[in-house]
């Protein structure tokens, strides 16, 4: 349900700005231009490839070893220094793209023939020139490589080049080698050519032996399905290639410092020019299969059982045994078939999806107090002793948790005031986001921790700064200006605290200080829409430099530090409404670090789901491309909410790599191996609501994850924390207000305390003195338990010794792929349900359009404007709400609680599209730094106003925002002798580079009168003083008289209306009509009356 023209749905829930033409496109312009014509760091012809880019270590899943004996199963860039190398940047499936993938593999195993003379079984021998394929957007790698090698035959009918030694294709699922070396938004298909730096050319003298001597995007950029790209555009790359290619042979050619030796091992002539035919080649639907072999699994004999892996105590552990498993058939022959669409047909051997071989592993459960499970071999040769069951006993030795100290810790509320705390979190880097000082507020960095709060019930985050200081400790809240959407019911936030020393990333593209909320909704505007599912995470940058956009004021422009600031998105996904919980991930793998994963309650409306949200390369702020992400969603990862408001905590271990998550409605702890699963199949036709239909946008769905059950029998889980030292998992229990802390390696339950609390959501420690730290609900306060005295013992795991080397000798045995929570006969379905779980809402248009124009700035039509006169506001209205902020509209009369913005009470709303609002109860004041004269300026105005042409009406709030050091009051006298009046949380009734806030009520003096005072160099001071009006009482009764009648006459209680103070409804009406219709209004009254 979209408004008209669909031209304005632009793809990314944005705040937007003025509009440019400048955008990249499918031209080879390096820098990339992103949708605002901004320049995107990259690596542009001449620039010399960091040596951390080259360092870095890619596994190649095709051609095999056992395939082609001379391909190495992995490498890294740097040791192929003095070769040239040509990478590829592709994606799976029917777009376009895929045409040049034959191209490539073509002309990979030409130049190959050529110039890798090292024999086929030596993978050592260093090459002359590499080509590498970056493969991402999901499915099998294998599969689509062989595909690309098939076209490669395809292509060129006439020639006796066969793909097969090259390309070397790479499962780019980390998505690594693209933000390397084809930064967003570069585009697709595109390719880079890379040279011994020794050649010359390089710009700088910093970075690796690779210089980039050739960049550029494909012939087939532009088209969007397989077949509108003609294999004659698609042979073009050919040229395009070898002219870049041979090239650098003749420069090293000419930079030898010897020449060619005879017997041909030296440098070879540039390659001939390949005849390539005009004719199109008409493609096969089909191919043949491989013949299957009918073998059988080869299944060793099981070990004798593991002793349980815990051994005293309430806590269930489990026991294992193993044995070799050899899955001795022939791989499924792989299908290298396509349509006429470029869609590969999947063989009957996949569809049926052959069944695995039996499990190496099995798993049972074990208890203490279960005399059969306990009496087990106490170590791995088998024996048992006397002393070894002694030991194993339901009662454990109190073990002393170091984050509760010696004795039962304080529970002490640090902070209160907040609004239904969902979670709190702390910023790994204090004081940067508020500096010292913001909206007019003085802070100190340096002192103290800063803790986050998520506010669920008013929608904003809290930001408790320099917490722990007596004498500085304060609170200040902020909002995004579209709170309704990009922050409704936050209940769950997580910061990304791996600093660039740890994680090695470029510090143009790494998300240190980033964080993203989770939002409780199904997208239903405050309950104002009927609910459309568009909704998931958002991310936000705490970096305040203006530069940057990310904090604005309400017009969008970036707040100074006297205005009111609100946070500006840094980007958005929409594939997890009603999300509860979220978690970054603290891999060191992706180019950017935007990896969070969240506990998507609404999954397949009977389960919610674990889902991964790789934001990638974040969009920025008044950016529109939401083209690049990738999202995976863990269907077998089953997840089920409590009731509203609850928290589901959610941690990831650093270095076991498991995500814990509390599961509250089935009162577990789940631990799922973040590195497992494999890809099954798109998410795109059971789950048709996403952010984008481009293939640089992977929407998959994973199965086949590792996941056991850590904890269970909780009543309502809730927060998590991790120790500081990784070793005890903290675990809020909501149902009984108590803490409980397990054993991570083993999951035993190691303490328990109780806080007193009833609604314990979020926890977290505090990052400098390892406090823990909780909110609570129902007393709206962050409470911190403190440890008191220190642990006379050292911790010690319950894990016992008999497990742990069970564990050493079965790994040893089976290698790295040994777990004890793998499903070993797990296949992944490739195969789609014939349905879909939800209805796209943005149809043919916006989010689902095949053009790839409609997620940039072309996008904002002028034709926007027309919504600024759709009234039908109502919950099952055709216009979609969606469309309203993607039309840059941030006050509208259909945007929940005062049209959408956020004025200060009783203030009117106007939009500036594309922009932001202003509203009429906020001036700007500015001080003449010598005379003392005031001046006010509307928002967005650059001429004073008059103050004969202000009324200050009763009722309403006034922020008088003063943007420079000079002290105003308020008063109710012009006489310089009156004192300022006394104002709630301000009792000198003054301001200066801050904002002065007056409420207008009955009682307030009319006029009021706003006082300078200027100091100069010679200490005189220097004054001036203006008078505004005030509305009388009177012009309020008559202002509620006209909204009682307009519900008289529509039909509706007037106590059920949405009011001009709640919504801003009544806009455009101003006091002066009110006055001159009052009659009117009563007149009609009176008439309805006498009908009664």
């Amino acid at each position: 349900k979209l408004f008209a023209p669909a031209a304005v749905i632009v793809a990314v829930l944005s705040p937007l700005i003025v509009p440019t033409t400048n955008a990249q496109g499918c031209a080879s312009t390096c820098p990339p231009l992103d949708d605002t014509g901004k320049a995107i760091p990259s690596l542009c012809v001449n620039s010399t490839v960091p040596a951390t880019y080259l360092a870095k270590s890619h596994s190649i899943c095709h051609p095999l070893p056992a395939d082609v004996p001379s391909t190495p199963p992995d490498f890294k860039l740097d040791d192929y220094a003095d070769s040239i190398v040509v990478l590829a940047n592709h994606y799976i499936g029917c777009n376009a793209g895929r045409r040049e993938s034959g191209v490539f593999a073509h002309v990979a195993q030409r130049y190959h023939d050529m110039l890798n003379a090292a024999p086929e079984s030596d993978a050592n021998e260093r090459k002359k020139i590499i080509f590498v394929t970056s493969l991402k957007g999901g499915s099998a790698c294998e599969r689509w490589a062989d595909m690309y090698q098939s076209d490669g035959v395809r292509l060129y009918p006439d020639s006796e080049v066969t793909p097969r030694e090259m390309p070397w294709t790479v499962s780019d699922v980390d998505y690594r080698l693209r933000d390397d070396y084809f930064t967003t938004p570069f585009g697709h298909p595109s390719y880079v050519v890379l040279a011994p730096s020794r050649l010359g050319g390089a710009v700088d003298d910093e970075g690796g032996a690779l210089v980039v001597r050739n960049k550029f995007v494909g012939p087939c950029c532009g088209f969007v399905r397989y077949s509108d790209c003609q294999p004659d555009t698609a042979r073009e790359l050919d040229a395009m290639l070898s002219d870049a290619i041979d090239a650098i042979l003749l420069a090293m050619e000419e930079d030898a410092e010897e020449p060619a030796a005879a017997d041909g091992e030296g440098m070879v002539e540039p390659p001939p020019t390949t005849t390539i035919p005009t004719t199109t080649t008409t493609e096969p639907a089909t191919s043949e299969t491989a013949t299957v072999i009918d073998e059988s699994c080869i299944v060793g004999q099981f070990s004798e059982w593991s002793p349980c892996s815990i051994d005293c105590g309430p806590t269930e552990g489990t026991q294992f045994r193993w044995r070799s498993v050899v899955d001795n058939r022939p791989a499924l022959a792989t299908e290298a078939a396509v349509t006429d669409e470029g869609e590969a047909l999947v063989g009957p051997e996949q569809q049926n999806r052959r069944e695995a071989c039996p499990s190496p592993v099995e798993v049972r459960s074990c208890s203490p107090a279960d005399e059969e499970s306990v009496l087990q071999p106490s170590s791995v040769d088998g024996t048992t002793t006397s002393s070894a069951v002694d030991a194993r006993s339901s009662l454990c030795v109190p073990v002393c948790i170091p984050e509760f100290g010696g004795s039962k810790p304080k529970i002490v509320e640090v902070a209160t005031g907040f609004d239904s705390p969902r979670d709190v979190a702390f910023h790994p880097t204090p004081g940067l986001h508020l500096g010292d000082r913001s909206e007019g507020r003085d802070f100190n960095p340096a002192v103290g921790e800063e803790a986050w709060v998520a506010n669920g019930a008013n929608h904003s985050i809290s930001i408790v700064a320099a917490l722990g200081s007596e004498a500085h400790q304060t609170t200040i809240s902020r909002r995004d200006r579209g709170y309704y959407h990009y922050l409704v019911n936050v209940t769950a936030l997580s910061f990304n605290v791996v600093p660039p020393s740890v994680s090695g990333r470029d510090a143009a593209k790494d998300s240190f200080a980033y964080f993203s909320v989770c939002n409780d909704n199904n997208n239903d505007y405050m309950g104002s829409k009927e609910e459309n599912y568009f909704m998931g995470p958002t991310l936000y940058d705490t970096d305040p430099d203006p530069a940057k956009g990310n904090l604005v004021n309400r017009l969008g422009e970036p707040c100074n530090s006297a205005e009111q600031c609100t946070f500006l998105h840094a980007d958005m996904l929409h594939e997890s409404p009603s999300c509860i919980g979220i978690a970054h991930d603290p891999e060191v793998d992706t180019a950017y670090g935007t990896v969070y994963w969240a506990f998507d309650s609404t999954g397949d409306r009977k389960d919610g789901q674990l889902v991964r949200f790789d934001f990638q390369q974040p969009h920025g702020p008044g950016s529109m491309d939401h083209s690049v992400a990738a999202i995976r969603r863990y269907p077998e990862v089953k997840l089920h909410k409590a009731e509203d408001g609850v928290h589901a905590g959610m941690v990831v271990h650093p270095t076991r790599r498991e995500i814990f998550i509390s599961n509250p409605g089935d009162g577990t702890i789940l631990a799922v191996d973040a590195d497992s699963g494999t890809y099954a199949r798109t998410a795109r036709e059971e789950y048709p609501i996403y952010s984008n239909r481009l293939p640089s946008f992977e929407y998959s769905v994973w199965e086949c994850v590792n996941q056991r059950v850590f904890a269970k029998g909780l009543d309502k889980p809730t927060g998590l924390a991790l120790s500081p030292d990784g070793n005890r998992l903290f675990v809020a229990e909501r149902g009984t207000g108590k803490i409980h802390v397990h054993d991570v390696e083993s999951g035993a339950l190691v303490g328990t305390i109780d806080t007193g609390y009833t609604s314990i959501n979020g926890m977290s420690f505090s990052p400098d003195t390892n406090i823990l730290h909780f909110v609570d609900d129902s007393s709206n306060s962050l409470v911190a338990v403190k440890p008191r005295g220190a642990c006379s013992t050292q911790y010690q795991t319950r894990l016992t010794e008999g497990y742990e080397q069970a564990l050493t000798a079965a790994t040893l045995a089976l290698g790295e792929d040994f777990s004890i929570t793998k499903n070993f006969t797990c296949v992944a379905n490739p195969i789609p349900p014939n349905a879909s779980l939800f209805d796209q809402v943005h149809v043919g248009t916006g989010y689902a359009s095949d053009d790839p124009n409609v997620q940039a700035m072309a996008g904002m039509d002028a034709a926007a404007a027309l919504l600024a006169n759709r009234t039908d506001c109502g919950l099952e209205s055709d216009l979609n709400f969606d469309a309203l902020l993607l039309g840059g509209y941030y006050c509208h009369q259909c945007l929940p609680i005062n049209n959408g913005s956020m004025c200060d009470t009783g203030g009117i709303c106007r939009n500036v599209q594309w922009r932001g609002f202003v509203c009429d109860n906020e001036f700007i004041v500015r001080v003449d730094p010598v005379t003392g004269d005031i001046s006010l300026y509307e928002p967005d105005g650059t001429e004073p106003i008059s103050f004969e042409d202000i009324t200050l009406r009763i009722g309403v709030t006034y922020r008088f925002t003063i943007v420079d050091d000079n002290l105003v009051s308020v008063h109710a006298s012009e006489d310089r002798s009156e004192p300022a009046l006394s104002l709630p949380g301000n009792a000198c009734g003054c301001a200066k580079n801050g904002p002065l806030l007056l409420t207008i009520d009955d009682s307030t003096p009319g006029p009021v009168y706003l006082r300078s005072k200027v100091y100069l160099r010679s200490n005189v001071a220097s004054s001036s003083v203006i008078g505004i009006k005030v509305e009388q009482s009177s012009d309020a009764t008559m202002e509620m008289q006209m909204k009682d009648t307009e519900a008289l006459t529509s039909g509706t209680d007037s106590d059920e209306m949405i009011t001009a103070d709640d919504t801003g409804a009544s806009a455009a009406v101003m006091p002066e009509l009110l006055r001159l219709t009052t009659v009117v209004a009563s007149l009609t009254a009176l008439l309805l009356s006498l009908g009664d």
